[in-house]
């Protein structure tokens, strides 16, 4: 839910969703909510832009490349929170196993002024649950699980719902992502991820 992986759109391909947590000790407001955009290129690289429905100004980039790819895993680099306002930047390196019923996800990131560690693990239940949980290290650091259920012809809207748990604070969150992958190219040449990459 949380932490990135080494999925990425294919060259050509976008994903588009609308992603929100609400705290459960009190109700959320516009700000809870993002737009969160992805834009597959070409080299195993993927490029996207995070935007705040309360104000454009908050909105991020983000960049993820591939780096490795063996018969059993994939790794990939990436930067999260790359702010309009000086904010800092969110670099992560990640390892994803092969593509199977079960995939676990090993690696780490920066968030100043910490380095973190990063395990998830997500099994595909059937052709369109797959069951998701992660957690990140430290005092700033959560826990999350939930599940995604895909649906459309091809897979390609996916919605995804869980919790994540604030270590710092002990709050707790209900997530919630509704998002669709399309191609930009003819449709025999296009594939769905079924899920958000980042």
């Amino acid at each position: 839910i949380q932490i990135p992986t080494a999925d990425v759109l294919g060259s050509g391909d976008v994903c588009l969703d609308l992603a929100g947590a609400v705290r459960t000790e009190e109700d959320s407001d516009l700000s809870d909510w993002v737009l969160e955009s992805g834009f597959g290129l070409t080299g195993g690289i993927e490029l996207g832009l995070d935007t705040p429905l309360n104000t454009l100004d908050d909105g991020a980039l983000f960049v993820k490349k591939v780096v490795a790819e063996r018969r059993g895993f994939a790794c990939a680099v990436g930067v999260n929170g790359i702010g309009f306002n000086g904010e800092a930047w969110n670099p992560y390196a990640v390892a994803t196993s092969a593509n199977r019923a079960l995939r676990l996800h090993l690696g780490g990131d920066y968030a100043e002024p910490h380095w973190r560690a990063l395990l998830g693990a997500d099994y595909a239940a059937g052709p369109d649950i797959t069951w998701m949980a992660d957690w990140i290290s430290g005092g700033e650091g959560a826990w999350s699980a939930g599940l995604n259920v895909g649906f459309g012809t091809q897979r390609e809207w996916g919605v995804m719902a869980g919790v994540i748990h604030e270590t710092n604070t002990g709050d707790d969150l209900l997530y919630v992502n509704v998002g669709c992958t399309f191609p930009l190219r003819r449709p025999e040449e296009a594939y769905s991820i079924g899920y958000p990459a980042h």
